[in-house]
């Protein structure tokens, strides 16, 4: 449980749903630059049941380049984001 709010979360370029769960989910955030969409996709998948697994080969490679949008979210972001996930899973 207290796994998901570990400083290395699963990266969201190394993912995949099908689109009825994305739709279910309720897509990502359109918030704009600045707002970890990725996580807040992961968190609420998680409080909607939803789980993960692991394929145990590659399947993608994941580089950084100087102007991609996550190079724009702020640390402070992904806590407070982080914080409020925590509290509403754990003392709800």
């Amino acid at each position: 449980l207290l796994q998901q709010f570990c400083e290395c979360t699963v990266a969201m370029p190394t993912w995949f749903c099908a689109r009825e769960l994305f739709d279910r989910v309720g897509g990502f955030s359109e918030a704009g630059p600045g707002t970890p969409e990725d996580l807040d996709f992961f968190y609420r998948h998680l409080r909607l049941g939803g789980s993960l697994g692991k394929v145990p080969e590659p399947l993608v490679m994941y580089r950084y380049h100087e102007h991609q949008q996550s190079r724009g979210v702020s640390s402070h972001a992904i806590w407070a984001l982080r914080v409020a996930a925590m509290e509403q899973t754990l003392l709800h």
